[in-house]
């Protein structure tokens, strides 16, 4: 059962790890003490982190479609009709 909700666990995790990331970055990018470069480079860092946030979710979800592909293709498993 525990291993059924790890995959579970392993995304809820990685959604409240990127909240979190978000609302860090965030501030971090408003905590610049009014200089305005220091401002704009700490919001160029946030996007490119987003950018690469947005890819990795892009390639998961593209590789678990590949996945369900594959596995709907070959057909789903069946018991054989001598053992029923």
């Amino acid at each position: 059962m525990c291993l059924v909700l790890l995959p579970v666990v392993v995304v809820v995790a990685g959604v409240w790890m990127g909240i979190a990331g978000l609302i860090t970055g965030a501030q971090w990018a408003l905590d610049v003490d009014g200089s305005m470069w220091l401002g704009i480079g700490r919001w160029l860092m946030v996007a490119v982190g987003l950018a690469g946030a947005g890819y990795g979710l892009f390639a998961s979800v593209r590789w678990v479609a590949g996945l369900v592909e594959t596995w709907r293709g070959r057909g789903i498993p069946e018991w054989p009709r001598w053992k029923s």
